[in-house]
């Protein structure tokens, strides 16, 4: 834990290479950071057009709908894959320079909160244009954001150990997360499987996605939701506490 409260106090250093990557990648760009709005726009949008009519939609509720989950879901996808080689990749901050593995972690997942802030601007665009109704109750969303990012700390720092000592884990990771794509309510809601609810009930994504999800649409998420994902969130942090005090240790000579 020392680690992690020694990682926030120097956010100025982490935030600032977080900030520089995002200039990197697109510098001599005359659009810049913001082709990252514009993919996700056309992307959700073409999607959003061929989906409502295979789903038989209205495209009002349904491309508002669509277009948070996939936002959301690029943010933990992008998150975990990216953490699978996160210590490899920075492997001579570690050995050489004895830079703290967390700041190393806050840094990719700092990275991956300004791209979604990029993305947030369609969000709001989407919702205006379909004249979304939204209250005051989109305070829960900016919880369930906090919420997430809570989760993917612990769960990303464990998947760098992992990915550190076994390099195949990036492959897995990948592959189950596509899997997890398509078993998501996230092109598909959920009234579509009313006899067989448990393919997304007992996915702990479905509800991290729905706590963001539901307030920005109008709408409450349910109670259960909420007390999964403090669940998981508390596990995932026990989880990290006890792998760091086993292994870290050796991650010098993994990596």
């Amino acid at each position: 834990m020392s680690l992690i409260l020694d990682a926030v106090k120097k956010y100025d250093a982490w935030l600032y290479l977080s900030l520089a990557d995002i200039r990197l990648r697109y510098r001599r760009s005359a659009l810049g950071p913001l082709w990252i709005t514009i993919s996700m726009a056309i992307f959700s949008i073409s999607i959003g057009l061929v989906y409502s009519q295979l789903f038989n939609a209205k495209m009002d509720t349904y491309l508002p709908y669509l277009t948070v989950s996939v936002i959301v879901w690029t943010f933990i996808a992008a998150s975990l894959n990216e953490s699978t080689s996160l210590y490899c990749d920075n492997a001579p901050y570690i050995k050489d320079l004895n830079f703290n593995v967390f700041s190393i972690t806050f840094r990719a997942l700092s990275r991956q909160v300004i791209i979604l802030a990029h993305n947030s601007i369609v969000i709001l665009g989407v919702l205006i244009f379909f004249q979304v109704p939204v209250s005051w109750t989109i305070i829960y969303s900016a919880a369930g954001i906090f919420l997430l990012i809570l989760m993917l700390v612990p769960v990303a720092a464990c998947l760098s150990l992992i990915g550190a000592r076994f390099r195949d884990i990036g492959q897995l990771i990948a592959n189950i997360l596509q899997v997890l794509f398509f078993l998501t309510p996230i092109t598909w809601e959920t009234t579509f499987l009313q006899e067989k609810s448990w393919i997304y009930i007992y996915n702990p994504l479905y509800h991290f996605i729905d706590v963001v999800r539901a307030p920005l649409l109008g709408k409450s998420s349910s109670p259960s939701s909420w007390l999964i994902c403090c669940t998981v969130v508390i596990a995932a942090w026990v989880c990290q506490e006890y792998m760091f005090n086993r292994k870290r240790a050796r991650l010098a000579f993994w990596i």
